[in-house]
């Protein structure tokens, strides 16, 4: 087994692996929803509504979509091509005429309301505070439940979508290589007319060592740290980098 680490070089890319992961968080809790749960899945889908609604982020993937298509229409017509082309073309388009609600756009929802002022306090959501959400969590079937979050996320569901078309482009750019540290640290070399949007490593997970990157236009500076002590690891550790870009 491997660990598999992604650094985002720039701002850019760090946006779209975050919009990803804080979406992936709220699925996965809402599929395995269960007593406690909810709570949990108020909390991630009002970090959504915030980072999801940001218009430079929108406006960056359809940025990014657009000049990935322009590569595409370039290239040989395949059957994939095609494929990829149209779906591209639809998120595009979505993406452009949809209206994403702004910040915590809550219209009269006094419920959404009443628990996002209690989400900021020092305890939290709690059911003890709020008896409208003890009603609904005692009363609301967790087949109701499910439904209604998935109602509720609905409309900034395109910009995760958007953020996954473009990882998946970036992912599949990027080309892995051997490396060996010298005591515990690497210096990589960067070709400065060459765009770098992510660095991808892996290690063994037996190793029980942290890397940490820094970056820069020239070079990426590694180094591996002791995950319990975070002192440096002194001896050569194997690992596999990846540059990408989209």
């Amino acid at each position: 087994m491997t660990i598999v680490y992604e650094f985002a070089l720039n701002e850019k890319t760090r946006k779209l692996l975050r919009t990803e992961e804080i979406f992936l968080q709220f699925y996965a809790i809402r599929k395995n929803l269960a007593q406690h749960h909810e709570n949990a899945c108020f909390s991630t889908l009002f970090t959504i509504m915030m980072c999801a609604s940001k218009t430079d982020l929108k406006l960056e993937i359809i940025q990014e979509l657009s000049k990935y298509l322009t590569r595409l229409h370039s290239m040989n017509r395949t059957q994939n091509n095609i494929a990829e082309i149209t779906e591209i073309e639809k998120t595009q388009k979505k993406l452009s005429r949809f209206s994403i609600p702004h910040g915590m756009a809550f219209g009269s929802n006094k419920f959404l309301q009443e628990i996002k002022a209690n989400e900021s306090g020092p305890y939290g959501i709690l059911s003890c505070d709020i008896p409208r959400l003890k009603y609904w969590l005692t009363l609301t079937t967790n087949a109701e439940k499910k439904a209604y979050f998935s109602k509720l996320i609905k409309p900034y569901e395109i910009i995760f979508h958007g953020a996954n078309i473009l990882l998946n482009i970036l992912r599949k750019s990027v080309k892995h290589t051997n490396k060996i540290t010298e005591n515990g640290t690497s210096q990589i070399r960067l070709d400065s007319q060459k765009k770098h949007d992510i660095a991808v490593l892996t290690t063994d997970q037996k190793n029980k060592f942290t890397p940490h990157i820094a970056a820069n236009q020239f070079a990426l500076s590694i180094t591996f740290t002791e995950q319990k002590e975070f002192s440096r690891v002194l001896k050569p550790l194997k690992y596999k980098l990846g540059l990408g870009a989209l």
